[in-house]
């Protein structure tokens, strides 16, 4: 599937996708459906990346907050609106 040509591959809307088309062919009144990007979540052991929004490889990125813990940077698009956002998180190694 693609929403305004952008490849839309990911499960999580399948659900809302699935009732809206269910209560149409049952011809029951429904708002349609209205596509919200999901969050991508990658988890692994070296860091825990979570994405929202529409991110782009290229374009404005700004960096919100940077430690050693933690960044989480915006993509701001040409209105300066926050089109995406990306957080990264290491994880808390205790200290010895």
């Amino acid at each position: 599937m693609s929403i305004d040509g952008v490849p839309c591959r990911y499960v999580a809307p399948l659900r809302a996708q699935a009732a809206t088309i269910a209560d149409d062919v049952l011809g029951l009144e429904h708002n349609g459906y209205d596509h919200k990007p999901p969050m991508i979540r990658l988890k692994n052991k070296a860091i825990s990346v979570m994405v929202t929004g529409v991110p782009k490889a290229t374009g404005n990125w700004q960096v919100k907050i940077e430690s050693d813990e933690e960044l989480v940077m915006d993509l701001l698009n040409d209105s300066d609106e926050v089109s995406a956002t990306v957080t990264i998180k290491s994880p808390v190694v205790p200290k010895v």
